[in-house]
């Protein structure tokens, strides 16, 4: 029998191997993780309705490139979730996707696993056109990053050209965007020409807005339009050396200041989004909002001059094209053409003018000192320039999953509690226990008992604002061995005192002491 100090010391030393086996096993939220930039490209190529994605190599400490595994999630809306996965790739920076639904718009993320750890980038990329074959201008301003490092956000605010001519495929792709609002700035005349509304006009009237905006130049504004039908060739009768082309778009945005008005109070409701903003060719008036529009959301300068001459590149083929028949219709019809005036004056209208864009930039801030104060003077508050702001930019941080353990190896039946530690914006917790793709329990914090030996991968996903993010930790669960009792006891003075663990819970009940496989873990302990 044991008996006074020895008996002490014997029962100090099996509360310490009980709280050794108890410790958790912590994944963290913060660390671990590799270190990658997200998503950088996706090109759709309508013919073959091809996704090539692309990014560059994540790095990790002690995890060579060729070992990073990158994890693709693919969607229809921005709103990309842990449930969207399409496939995974390992040492790769680049992967080409094929047959989804040529009809719908994709994004996509791509993230980056260490160890079980995504990396702590949630960048979502999409084909910035959606390649219309009636309208290659079509494009979304979602992606661009403003000065602070904060992107666009996809799917919000669309710029274009007239949608007269969109095919049926066309008209499902537009539509597969759920649009709520599209302002048409053509004037009647533009529309006549165009041969009438958009495609997508009819049955959806109360979502449009026909809001007329001129071209702003005094010469232009005063032109009068003959009694319709227009003949096609009325536009050869304008003097067009008498525009000022170098101030075109300052005389678009200061003598349309009520439509100006009217458009960035719809951008301030979040009930007109998605939205789209188009005219006749997508490139001027449409051009001059979306560059006020992204000078609000601090996009730097260089970006919104990329935006602008890529109109340019959408639509060189229909430029060319206007081009060589004002050419021939010049020649043809001499006799209609003011004196002095050639192609290349029409060319400064029908091909892009850098040179008018950046002088508008330059007014801005000379004239107003930055947009806001001119959207402040047109009438649009602060409050609703706040409001596009918050609209348009994605500010929400992705949240990190992290979670604890309390066993990461045990025998059968092992019961393990799951305490989650991730940090960020968090509103929904998915943990998959054994590995097999399948949700098992949406509590924060839930207990899963694994009844049978093997090697099991614990997954959480966590999703919210700004994302989703996943954390595993692999669990190996052992066959339960044949268990033998012994037992001591002895008597201190008639006191009786006791210790138990079961699992990795301890608690006061000294009754006596089970040998398990070699291993001491206390279930019995008694003094007498």
């Amino acid at each position: 029998m044991l008996k006074g100090r020895s008996l002490i010391n014997l029962a100090a030393s099996l509360l310490l191997v009980a709280a050794v086996l108890a410790s958790p096993v912590l994944v963290k939220a913060d660390s671990g993780r590799a270190v990658f930039a997200g998503l950088e490209s996706v090109i759709w190529d309508r013919e073959t309705n091809k996704y090539e994605l692309q990014w560059a190599a994540a790095t990790a400490a002690g995890k060579p490139e060729a070992d990073i595994t990158y994890h693709i999630y693919a969607a229809t809306t921005p709103a990309v979730s842990s449930a969207d996965y399409w496939g995974s790739v390992t040492g790769e920076t680049s992967v080409s996707i094929t047959g989804l639904e040529a009809r719908q718009r994709y994004h996509f993320v791509v993230r980056a696993e260490v160890d079980g750890l995504y990396d702590r980038s949630f960048v979502v990329q999409a084909g910035r056109t959606l390649q219309l074959e009636g309208d290659p201008n079509f494009r979304d301003i979602g992606g661009y990053v403003n000065a602070d490092g904060v992107p666009v956000r996809w799917g919000t605010y669309f710029r274009s050209g007239h949608l007269v001519e969109l095919t049926n495929v066309d008209k499902i792709r537009v539509n597969n965007l759920d649009w709520s609002r599209i302002i048409d700035l053509r004037m009647d005349y533009d529309v006549e020409r165009d041969k009438g509304r958009d495609a997508t006009y009819e049955g959806n009237e109360d979502r449009y807005d026909l809001l007329p905006f001129h071209q702003g130049d005094e010469y232009l504004r005063n032109l009068v339009a003959p009694e319709s039908p227009i003949p096609e060739t009325w536009p050869l009768t304008w003097d067009l050396t008498q525009v000022d082309f170098p101030n075109w778009y300052v005389n678009v945005m200061e003598h349309n200041r009520e439509g100006m008005k009217h458009v960035f109070e719809r951008l301030a409701d979040p009930d007109q989004h998605p939205i789209v903003v188009h005219c006749t060719a997508g490139k001027d008036r449409a051009g001059v909002i979306t560059a006020l529009l992204l000078l609000l959301l601090d996009v730097p300068r260089d970006t919104i001059m990329d935006d602008y001459n890529l109109t340019g590149d959408l639509t060189r083929d229909k430029i060319d094209s206007n081009l060589s028949t004002l050419e021939w219709a010049i020649s043809e019809f001499p006799d209609l053409v003011p004196e002095g005036l050639t192609i290349e004056h029409w060319r400064q209208m029908n091909d892009i003018n850098s040179e008018a864009m950046e002088n508008m930039l330059d007014y801005v801030e000379s004239e107003y000192g930055n947009v806001r104060a001119y959207l402040d003077d047109i009438g649009v508050s602060q409050e609703n320039q706040d409001a596009i702001r918050d609209l348009l930019l994605v500010t929400d941080e992705p949240g990190l999953a992290g979670f604890s353990a309390s066993a990461d190896s045990g025998r059968t039946p092992l019961a393990v509690d799951f305490t989650d530690s991730s940090s960020g914006d968090i509103t929904a917790w998915w943990w998959d226990f054994d590995g097999d793709g399948e949700i098992d329990s949406t509590e924060q914090s839930p207990s899963f008992t694994f009844e049978e030996p093997g090697e099991y991968t614990v997954t959480l996903a966590v999703e919210g604002p700004g994302g989703f993010d996943k954390a595993s930790l692999v669990i190996t669960v052992e066959e339960a061995e044949e268990k033998t009792s012994g037992f001591l006891g002895c008597e201190c003075g008639g006191v009786s005192s006791s210790v138990s663990t079961q699992g990795l819970i301890m608690g006061w009940a000294i009754t006596g002491l089970v040998l398990v496989g070699g291993r001491s873990l206390v279930r019995r302990l008694t003094l007498r």
